[in-house]
């Protein structure tokens, strides 16, 4: 079985989840499928730091391993990020070769890597499945507005020869929005990405925190968390709250220094998974107050880390984490307060949730998830009528 994949996650992405999914896909597949990913230039971390496409020697996209050989220091990975996106700027996309691929039609089925629909003209009558990461933009068209998309996702809805959703939750929220039939959509979940049980956490540089990860856009209820917390975290002095992806805003920073936080709310930057894992495996609590996720990664990572985890009661989030965290409702101050002051004062629950989170773990695999999207590649391709 031959299965062709596009380039769209990789050309839009550094990093990030999409392009991570696509990427722990491909290289999981069984041996019975064969793919193609017609790149021939990536910033793509992900994608060159794999051999799953075969890119052309760029030397504006020097190895890691070849940046200042012999010299270590704090930043160098960010620095050899940014000054490969700086130089590598003039590049937009491999959609020239994701044609070309398309047109040769040496393929059973297509999976398209986000929702641009160009590859109708394309394809022909080959079957194509789709993944549906998330219904954000439709269930919050007030806090992310982009029509485009939305208008685009529902084509490709109506054409594919079969959905993949991330989570029971997604597939009910595109059963609802688009009146998708149960029969063409399977759920797949996502797994933990981070390398598991290598070496030992790093030092905690911190002290005691509660962290919080990713982008902080309103969907993600980062300033509700935030001002929820204000007062307990005044009267724990000892605690920060710490901050990963981009820096504060002139917004944010204005807020905390208001709140008087300025000293106790951090932004920290990470160097790779190893780093990362070690501000979850040092935290006593990971809060997620997001309104909506398609999946929720970080709540698995927080899991194979060994941190405690908080989460917002919405979206799919009791569907992955079961009784592996505590739950509070997006806009109770009340019960988020609760479960922080919790989870400080109990070892013998912070213990608890941490051995629960680890079995819960024991339930998504990247294997697996391959597996099964193999599955429906063969079950559209037969449906097709294809021979392999």
């Amino acid at each position: 079985m031959r299965i062709l994949y596009d380039c769209q996650a990789f050309d839009m992405q550094l990093v990030g989840g999409i392009s991570r999914y696509f990427t722990e896909i491909i290289r999981n597949l069984p041996e019975s499928c064969f793919y193609e990913l017609p790149a021939a230039y990536s910033r793509n971390v992900y994608l060159n730091e794999s051999s799953l496409a075969e890119l052309k020697d760029n030397p504006l996209m020097e190895k890691y391993d070849r940046f200042l050989p012999g010299l270590t220091f704090r930043g160098k990975r960010r620095l050899h990020r940014l000054r490969n996106a700086v130089l590598y700027r003039n590049f937009t996309s491999n959609r020239s070769h994701d044609i070309d691929a398309l047109k040769r039609q040496d393929f059973d089925v297509f999976h398209p890597t986000y929702y641009d629909p160009y590859f109708l003209d394309y394809i022909g009558k080959k079957p194509f499945v789709l993944t549906i990461h998330d219904m954000i933009h439709e269930k919050f068209p007030e806090m992310l507005c982009d029509a485009k998309l939305v208008k685009d996702k529902r084509t490709l809805v109506m054409r594919a020869s079969h959905i993949i959703a991330i989570s029971e939750h997604t597939k009910r929220d595109v059963m609802d929005f688009f009146s998708v039939p149960e029969e063409k959509i399977t759920v797949i979940y996502h797994s933990v990405s981070r390398d598991t049980g290598e070496g030992s956490p790093g030092p905690d540089r911190y002290g005691k925190y509660i962290l919080f990860t990713g982008t902080r856009i309103n969907y993600k209820n980062f300033y509700f968390m935030l001002i929820a917390l204000s007062d307990w975290l005044k009267g724990h002095p000892d605690v920060k709250l710490l901050c990963t992806s981009s820096g504060f805003s002139e917004f944010e920073e204005s807020l905390i220094e208001g709140l008087g936080l300025k000293e106790q709310v951090l932004h920290v930057f990470y160097r790779g998974d190893s780093e990362m894992r070690s501000l979850y495996h040092n935290a006593f609590a990971f809060v997620f107050p997001s309104y909506y996720e398609g999946f929720g990664m970080p709540v698995l990572e927080a899991f194979e880390a060994g941190c405690p985890v908080i989460l917002a009661d919405a979206s799919c989030f009791r569907e992955i984490a079961g009784d592996a965290a505590l739950y509070f409702g997006p806009k109770d101050k009340g019960q988020l307060v609760s479960a922080v002051n919790a989870l400080y004062e109990d070892m013998a629950l912070r213990a608890s949730l941490v051995e629960k989170g680890r079995e819960r773990l024991k339930d998504f695999s990247w294997s697996q998830a391959a597996a099964r999207t193999a599955g429906v590649y063969d079950l559209v391709c037969r449906r097709a009528g294809a021979v392999f």
